[in-house]
């Protein structure tokens, strides 16, 4: 179910827009707010995050973000509205979208048009189904857990999102973890070449 503002929401971010040279998110008055839109999406039956589909239930929630799609600093007026908000993990909000806006296809284009899939390079969380663009695959062998995003029929807006998150870092991170080379010396030099390439190309295989 998505998340929906309530008439007394609505009257209290209306009166915090008032408020002279305001951080609309930071306001106190609505930090009942972000508490409600936070718990909407870390109570719901499947909980991941937005951008690498990764499992977040069960997670510390200062680990997980409730995401912007559309950057607040940028789209004010979208601070709290429930179609540009969801959650993520810090690892693809902090490090890899932080608050660019390089995602979208042309902001001249897209005008006010802000929820129309087709503006979005890369799988919008709220306007596109994940699935449908990229498929998430987890192997386990005992302790080991091996990961391999595919993106679903050579969709544009998979290959684009697998790319933008470096999604493949995720998967090599998981396989040296397997390897038992994670924190050794010159780890990198270690795990180039043919065992790296050869262990995710049997996974593409399964």
């Amino acid at each position: 179910m998505a998340f929906k503002l309530d008439d007394v929401d609505i009257e209290n971010i209306r009166i915090a827009q008032l408020k002279p040279n305001n951080k609309l998110w930071e306001d106190p008055e609505l930090a009942y707010l972000r508490e409600k839109i936070k718990l909407h999406f870390i109570n719901r039956p499947l909980v991941v995050c937005s951008y690498c589909n990764r499992n977040l239930h069960g997670e510390f929630r200062m680990v997980i973000d409730i995401e912007h799609i559309l950057p607040k600093n940028k789209f004010k007026n979208l601070t709290y509205t429930p179609e540009n908000l969801n959650i993520s993990c810090k690892r693809c909000n902090m490090q890899y979208k932080k608050e660019k806006m390089d995602f979208i296809i042309d902001s001249a284009i897209m005008g006010t048009d802000y929820f129309n899939s087709a503006h979005y390079k890369f799988i919008h969380p709220n306007l596109d189904q994940y699935n449908n663009h990229l498929k998430l695959n987890i192997f386990q062998f005992n302790q080991f857990k091996y990961i391999k995003y595919i993106p679903e029929k050579n969709s544009q807006k998979g290959n684009f999102t697998y790319s933008y998150f470096e999604l493949k870092n995720l998967e090599i991170s998981c396989i040296d973890t397997a390897q038992g080379l994670q924190g050794s010396i010159n780890l990198a030099e270690k795990i180039k070449g043919k065992i790296r390439f050869g262990l995710v190309k049997l996974l593409t295989k399964i």
